[in-house]
């Protein structure tokens, strides 16, 4: 089997990584200039992807296929329910189905679906589920250019929380429902499974930036020196006098009421069901006593997903699992 290379385009990093069989072969992350993904003018286009030149050159990558992921911010996402169909009758269909749900015209999007379960038809009763995704094909478009432009080949374009369960929950085939929370730099996706089924998908705008800047504004310090501080200390109480928590709090508090209402969203509409877990991932996640922190706060189960599971990964980068979790899951697919 010929070696997989992922690329993860976040607003604040770019992630690389290749895999060979079970040997991860390179990690490699480094800065976005360009500071989102949406590339709209040449300048930006050249500059992202002279990033990405630089990586391949670096790592000494011969391939020139790679699969992309990008956040969940820049892509319309939804699970929906249908009746049974067979694939063809759901090709015909699914455009009229999109246009209940993708709050823009079709004709500006890249629509994509998958069906998520299809049970056997019995009464005519049964419902399928599917997955559909929707990008802006200006969005699309640009990063074609972006890879053309040095001599790569796009093999698929998907949104991080795909790429990461795959990663970090399906593989492991999780029991009982799981939810999945991508904590970004600038927002959060969340997806929610009942043994390796996704059942819907959730996310808001609240990420790792908001949480430095809730620290500059509190204790007066530079964006700098805040993100050392919330890299450092975390939201551990005993540190600082509880000062750092104190000053993140509200932030936190936010996303713990946004995972709330996912919980609730789950229970309510899949009755008797009970979340087992949650399964955190992205920059944030590594934040010291995040983790003890959100345990306490949700009442389940709260780790840190592990993409490297059945994986050989060696140096300091092996640490860093939660980040590398999207573009991982990215290089798993078949």
């Amino acid at each position: 089997m010929p070696a997989r290379l992922g690329i993860d385009l976040g607003s604040s990093s770019v992630k690389l990584a290749k895999v060979n069989g079970k040997k991860v072969e390179v990690l490699g992350m480094t800065s976005n200039p360009v500071g989102k993904v949406m590339v709209e003018t040449e300048k930006e286009r050249d500059a992202l992807a002279e990033v990405i030149k630089r990586m391949v050159v670096e790592y000494k990558i011969s391939e020139r296929r790679f699969r992309i992921v990008v956040p969940e911010s820049v892509v319309y996402s939804r699970v929906i329910n249908l009746p049974v169909l067979s694939d063809a009758e759901l090709s015909s269909a699914i455009r009229w189905e999109a246009e209940q749900y993708i709050p823009v015209p079709l004709d500006e999007v890249e629509l994509s679906w998958e069906v998520v379960d299809r049970p056997v038809k019995r009464t005519g009763g049964e419902k399928m589920r599917v997955y559909l995704a929707a990008a802006d094909k200006k969005l699309v478009n640009g990063l074609m250019e972006v890879f053309a432009e040095i001599g790569l080949e796009p093999e698929r374009i998907e949104p991080e929380l795909v790429t990461t369960s795959r990663a970090i929950a399906l593989e492991r085939k999780l029991t009982g429902a799981t939810m999945v929370a991508i904590m970004g730099a600038t927002g959060m996706g969340i997806g929610v499974f009942e043994n390796d089924q996704l059942l819907f998908v959730y996310k808001f705008g609240s990420g790792g930036v908001a949480l430095t800047r809730s620290i500059t504004a509190s204790l007066q310090l530079t964006l700098q020196q805040a993100e050392e501080y919330k890299i450092t200390y975390g939201v551990q109480s005993n540190v600082l006098e509880g000062k750092l928590l104190l000053a993140m709090k509200p932030v936190l508090d936010g996303v713990i009421g946004e995972m709330k209402r996912a919980v609730s969203y789950y229970t309510q509409s899949f009755p008797g069901g009970q979340m087992a877990r949650v399964i955190i991932a992205g920059g944030v996640a590594l934040t010291p006593g995040l983790v003890q922190w959100m345990t306490a706060q949700l009442g389940v189960e709260v780790a840190i997903g592990n993409p490297f599971e059945g994986l050989e990964v060696t140096g300091d980068q092996s640490k860093l699992g939660a980040v590398y979790a999207p573009v991982i899951g990215a290089t798993a697919r078949g």
